[in-house]
């Protein structure tokens, strides 16, 4: 990774670096190639890894004490060689595409949602405020009535924000 007004690098040996944020003084980033949710510790330069995700790590936000992160399938060989396979084979652990709610203080997972099915990527992941106050709020991909999501206020410390919570089959659908 490198700053892009100096062109200094921030850190080296990283696989597959994505999504960097700039999060409560910090520079969180995905190490994806190593299924790595950490970040960077300016003093010496290096990734502080927080969590091991099984999957391939691409989108991330934040919200109060938690990071919600995106994990897609490691399925094509654009995947093959990354150290990410190894540690699945070492956990014994199978991929997972969804979404994974990590405590930022101690690095647990709280939350997932995973995706089974014909959605085997994701790409990045929002947070926002629900809409009028509202508690939950649904939606579905574009051109879509398979899947939605029920959205749930995180907790106190999130003031409000909300999160993926959990996906459904919508009732009475048979292609669904």
């Amino acid at each position: 990774m490198l700053d892009v007004q100096t062109g200094e690098s921030l850190v080296c040996g990283l696989s597959m670096p994505h999504s960097p944020r700039w999060y409560r003084d910090r520079l969180w980033v995905l190490n994806s190639g190593n299924g790595e949710f950490g970040y960077l510790d300016e003093q010496d330069g290096t990734l502080q890894a927080v969590a091991f995700c099984p999957g391939y790590l691409r989108g991330l936000a934040s919200v109060g004490d938690w990071a919600i992160v995106t994990l897609s399938l490691v399925q094509h060989r654009t995947f093959e060689g990354l150290s990410l396979n190894e540690r699945l084979q070492d956990r014994g652990a199978e991929p997972q595409c969804g979404l994974y709610v990590i405590d930022l203080n101690t690095g647990h997972i709280v939350h997932t949602a995973r995706l089974e099915g014909i959605v085997t990527e994701l790409y990045d992941v929002l947070a926002c405020r629900p809409l009028h106050g509202r508690r939950r709020s649904v939606s579905r991909p574009p051109r879509s009535n398979a899947w939605f999501w029920s959205m749930k206020e995180v907790g106190s410390a999130a003031n409000g924000w909300a999160s993926a919570h959990r996906v459904s089959r919508v009732p009475g659908r048979a292609d669904a």
